[in-house]
């Protein structure tokens, strides 16, 4: 069953845009960490999943009887000793048995088959919701969190900072919530009450989702991990160190893709692919390439796609190293020592020319002959100046 689902999900204030069109679902038992660089905006997810913040588009519908906690929900008052205020996230359980108690007082006077019949359903309400174990449960939670006995009856309006977080979040834990989120939850905790939150979230019988820049902790409490980066989600199964290794075999797969196929045909037009290290994807965004090579050596980009792109790379071969020339707005470079062009915040709409030195070489089809022009791993075949999809059949062939 799922918990939550997130679809379509954006959110921006005013042109900074902080993740788009972004979507996923958290079911039962899933145990998530979600992981990225400060500012990506993973806090601000949250407060879309709780209602505090509106997304720009999309929307999180929270499955039917699934209940959410996350650390606002609960508050801690300042008339109530520490215990109290731990226990009070029982408080039904104590309504319940001071309703037992009340009972039993009335069945030692009059033992009538209406309040014994009444009393073994209270009972096995009371059972079977914890009745027997939430106080033992209290004490052994503000423990975990480090506090003493002698904190017991501490009143909470003398609790330092870092005491009052550990006491809310010891009330979100025990809160008995389908669905927690927690936002860096081992702050202030020391090693054994990391130690002892590791061993409640592992036998926890719900789902939750944890921000955590502490990769020790993500390891031993997730199975499943979900990253934001360039302003898209990507979920792996595994904890933090497993999606490492496979988030590595991924770029490396990619990296050696893009360098051995930066360009590619598609319908006639001439395409580049994208080869940006930090990106997994190029989230449908390409290059179209406009040229009359090798009647000019010049060669316009322009960018396909809405999304801007922090940082592209474009693989110069090697025979125009010391002669080619690139322009970006007002941006030129001439000549390159490591192989690449690097363009920084291209946006869509966004035109990069290009001159390469000629270059022209000969390949003889069963029809025609057709120019070439040797960019790097590659061969652009252009009969007359353009591409055609003979041409594309050729060559992929």
């Amino acid at each position: 069953m799922s918990c939550i689902s997130v679809q379509n999900l954006s959110l921006s204030f005013g042109e900074k845009t902080l993740f788009d069109n972004v979507s996923f679902d958290v079911y039962e038992k899933d145990k998530i960490g979600f992981v990225g660089a400060n500012g990506v905006g993973k806090t601000s997810l949250f407060k879309i999943l709780t209602g505090e913040y509106q997304p720009t588009s999309g929307a999180a519908f929270l499955g039917k009887n699934v209940k959410l906690g996350y650390m606002e929900q609960h508050t801690c008052s300042e008339n109530k000793t520490v215990y109290e205020e731990l226990i009070s996230v029982f408080d039904d359980l104590i309504k319940l048995e001071k309703e037992l108690d009340a009972i039993a007082s009335r069945l030692t006077a009059e033992p009538l088959p209406e309040l014994i019949a009444k009393q073994d359903m209270l009972n096995e309400q009371f059972t079977g919701n914890g009745g027997l174990t939430y106080k033992s449960l209290t004490r052994s939670c503000l423990i975990g969190m480090g506090f003493s006995e002698s904190d017991f009856d501490k009143p909470t309006s003398k609790l330092s900072g870092g005491q009052r977080s550990k006491l809310i979040l010891s009330k979100l834990l025990l809160s008995k919530c389908d669905l927690l989120l927690l936002d860096e939850p081992t702050n202030h905790l020391d090693i054994k009450s990391v130690e002892w939150l590791e061993g409640f979230l592992s036998s926890f019988s719900g789902a939750f989702i944890v921000i955590s820049h502490d990769r020790y902790f993500l390891d031993r409490v997730t199975d499943k991990t979900i990253e934001i980066e360039n302003k898209k989600m990507r979920s792996y199964k595994g904890n933090y160190s497993e999606f490492l290794v496979k988030k590595q075999a991924e770029q490396k797969a990619i990296a050696e893709k893009y360098e051995n196929d930066i360009f590619f045909f598609d319908g006639g037009s001439l395409y580049i692919n994208l080869y940006i290290p930090s990106r997994l994807e190029t989230d449908g965004i390409s290059l179209e390439i406009d040229t009359d090579y090798p009647y000019s050596d010049k060669i316009s980009i322009t960018i396909k796609g809405n999304t801007e792109i922090d940082r592209l790379k474009l693989r110069i071969p090697d025979f125009a190293h010391k002669t080619a020339h690139l322009r970006h707005g007002t941006e030129e470079f001439y000549g390159i020592e490591k192989g690449y062009f690097t363009v920084h915040a291209i946006k869509g709409g966004d035109s990069v020319e290009l001159t390469l030195p000629m270059r022209v070489t000969e390949y003889k089809s069963r029809e025609k002959h057709v120019c070439a022009l040797k960019y790097g791993p590659v061969t652009l075949c252009a009969p007359l100046g353009k591409i055609t999809d003979r041409v594309s059949e050729y060559i992929s062939n």
